[in-house]
């Protein structure tokens, strides 16, 4: 099968650990793109903060960010999905009696938080760039279109958060484990694959024309989404489960090894 959409997660995936981006690959979205390719980049990063990272690229490139509540194609914002403030009152109550918990209200082109130490403060501008330090973090959101919230625990978000915030999963919101020390809060069926998937009727595509490849359970539905899935060799086990192939990890360019293969050697 021809693939005609390539998705991939960035942290844990095409980055190295060191977060720089693998030699090659920007030339090799400039091969697919000019072979009539969609090049997904798919995060829970903020878009400000991807859209540095490719900044050049932009025009050639979708950017599902924010774990799918927001989808970009280049510089055009094509769907956002807000969330109702109500629906996060039990979470922001529930974290405050977590003395490692600090929260970020994530809206489509910045976030808003509340002062915290210089030590967790520069953990999460590692993935919000545009970042709002306020007390009055929550009523500056709520001006704004709250899209996701972001839970930072620099300790171990799936021991300390994870089992309090899936309490409140149900109808409305869910939270999933995005990283070692983030959960994410999103409206109900709201993930990497939902975006993946509008993008996919936007351009026609079929889900066995696509490749997507991740290491974290966020990234599990974009791969159930595409009809071939690869997870990094780095990847949690639920996630290697979850994909049709395990590749060479983040740090041994699996990502661009495998698109060399599907693509010809091209680039």
């Amino acid at each position: 099968m021809h693939i005609r959409l390539i998705a991939t997660d960035l942290d844990g995936t095409l980055l190295h650990s060191d977060k720089s981006i693998p030699d090659g690959f920007l030339n090799a979205v400039d091969v697919m793109h000019a072979m009539g390719a969609a090049v997904v980049i798919a995060s829970g990063r903020q878009y400000s903060n991807v859209l540095q990272l490719f900044e050049n690229l932009a025009d050639k490139l979708w950017f599902v960010c924010e774990n799918g509540a927001v989808v970009y194609r280049g510089r055009e914002r094509v769907h956002v999905s807000e969330i109702n403030p109500e629906h996060l009152r039990g979470p922001i109550e529930a974290i405050r009696s977590i003395p490692t918990a600090h929260g970020v209200y994530c809206c489509p082109f910045t976030g808003y938080t509340e002062p915290c130490s210089p030590a967790v403060l520069a953990g999460i501008r590692k993935y919000y760039f545009r970042l709002n330090v306020t007390p009055d973090a929550e009523n500056a959101a709520l001006g704004d279109t709250i899209c996701k919230f972001a839970v930072n625990d620099s300790e171990d978000a799936a021991k300390n958060l994870l089992p309090v915030l899936s309490k409140f999963s149900g109808r409305h919101i869910e939270a999933v484990l995005s990283g070692p020390e983030w959960v994410d809060i999103m409206n109900t069926g709201t993930t990497k694959g939902s975006a993946v998937k509008i993008i996919q009727e936007k351009l026609g595509i079929s889900p066995d024309e696509c490749a997507a490849f991740g290491d974290y359970d966020n990234d599990t539905p974009m791969l159930r989404q595409c009809g071939r899935s690869f997870a990094m060799d780095n990847a949690l086990p639920s996630v290697k489960a979850a994909a049709r192939q395990t590749i060479a990890s983040n740090d041994e360019d699996g990502v661009m090894t495998e698109l060399r293969r599907i693509f010809g050697n091209l680039f």
